[in-house]
């Protein structure tokens, strides 16, 4: 995966740094989501 990240940054291509951006903004936001309902659960 982080190969294939560095490779779309060398590489110039805008189209794939913008998805790779907008996955890597969606696993965050879930993993938040779950961070937040494990602590409430404490």
């Amino acid at each position: 995966m982080i190969e294939n990240f560095a490779r779309s940054i060398l590489a110039g291509n805008a189209a794939e740094r913008e998805a790779w951006l907008e996955a890597t903004t969606r696993t965050q936001a879930s993993l938040d989501a779950i961070w937040r309902e494990t602590q409430s659960q404490g």
